[in-house]
């Protein structure tokens, strides 16, 4: 009984805690023609009303988003409020958090 109950529990903690260093709003430093807003929950992305399944890997500092075609993006963590991303032939993004 006790083994169930901490299944149980460790189960539902596992909810609660979010170690997604990417969940909430950002809004992009540049002003951009494309991707100026994202938003990020635990499944999906969400950018120019574009809604993307996506799924998370996090190594350290960095954290690739992959979405439903296999593509994947890699935002670098510089801090808790802001974030990059490498965009080809534009350089270096950087984002702002909005909310969490």
């Amino acid at each position: 009984m006790r083994l169930i109950l901490l299944i149980f529990m460790s189960i539902l903690l596992t909810g609660c805690f979010n170690n997604n260093p990417l969940i909430g709003k950002w809004k992009a430093t540049k002003n951009l023609m494309l991707m100026t807003n994202i938003e990020f929950t635990k499944d999906k992305v969400i950018y120019n009303g574009i809604v993307e399944k996506v799924k998370y890997e996090i190594n350290d500092n960095k954290v690739l988003v992959t979405g439903q075609l296999g593509v994947g993006k890699v935002y670098k963590i510089i801090d808790d409020n802001t974030i990059s991303m490498r965009i080809p032939l534009m350089g270096v993004i950087k984002y702002k958090r909005i909310t969490k």
